[in-house]
């Protein structure tokens, strides 16, 4: 009797026309696109599990898929039938087989997020979509005292969104802020996060930064809360965020240019 094999597919994907990750009923979604697709390939349904479920618009830079078969197919020709069938605002980096333990959900070790802003006065109609567009001077120093509250284990109740019922501690293990003008990129590294943590940080963050009325340590305050509604800063739109990277522990690092997108964006390769 065939054995089941894991399937790891490395992926990239532009969320800005789709639901989300997770499959809905009637709606258009990475992981709905990902099983259809699938099930032609191996004539059957398949299930498919991802390191990071996203947002509604929100993008991959490289995200990791798993899946069970018992149909052993050449990972070369998983790869091109996928890239085949996949709308264009989803693309196979490779496919490869794991053991049977490897699992792209429970599996990684840490997960990284990159957060875009474009703070200039106008930003570029085309980059709509990719950024989050800040007209006004960001005081960085502020930005980084408000958000170095958030790193370490801690109970993020505030930072989630109010109907998440499973346990909201997570570990934020560095968050980095680097500025090319006219861009701003924050870096959030993490064990894993809660339903639109991300985007709700870096909105509390802005919310604080940008009010001198609050002091920067008024993030700590939000976060000892641990109550949603006791947070009243605006979430941040989905247009700038990234699933940048996942990490496991065993496997071996892949090689991707996660590098290409954002060297396009400061143009560096001029």
């Amino acid at each position: 009797m065939p054995v089941q094999k894991t399937v790891r597919l490395d992926i990239a994907y532009d969320g800005s026309r789709f639901h989300g990750f997770q499959k809905l009923p009637g709606k258009r979604t990475i992981q709905g696109e990902l099983e259809r697709c699938l099930s032609i390939i191996y004539k059957e349904e398949v299930k498919t599990f991802g390191a990071g479920r996203t947002d509604a618009g929100v993008h991959a830079i490289h995200q990791v898929i798993s899946y069970k078969t018992k149909m052993l197919l050449p990972p070369e020709n998983i790869k091109r039938a996928m890239n085949t069938l996949l709308p264009e605002d989803i693309r196979i980096y490779e496919a490869s087989y794991q053991d049977s333990q490897f699992h792209a959900r429970f599996s990684p070790i840490q997960r990284t997020y990159v957060y875009v802003i474009y703070n200039a006065p106008v930003c570029p109609p085309f980059l709509a979509h990719f950024v989050w567009h800040k007209k006004n001077k960001i005081d960085v120093r502020r930005l980084k005292k408000t958000l170095k509250h958030l790193k370490g284990s801690h109970d993020f109740t505030s930072f989630c969104q109010a109907d998440e019922n499973k346990t909201k501690t997570r570990e934020i293990f560095d968050i980095q802020i680097k500025k090319k003008k006219p861009f701003l990129f924050i870096t959030i590294r993490g064990n894993a996060f809660l339903r639109r943590m991300i985007r709700i940080i870096v909105g509390t963050a802005f919310g604080i930064t940008e009010k001198p009325l609050f002091h920067p340590d008024e993030m700590k305050s939000i976060l000892l809360k641990k109550k949603r509604g006791e947070n009243p800063f605006l979430t941040a739109p989905p247009t700038g965020l990234y699933f940048y990277k996942v990490d496991f522990k065993d496997s071996k690092k892949k090689k991707f240019s996660r590098k290409i997108f954002f060297d396009f964006l400061t143009g560096k390769w001029e």
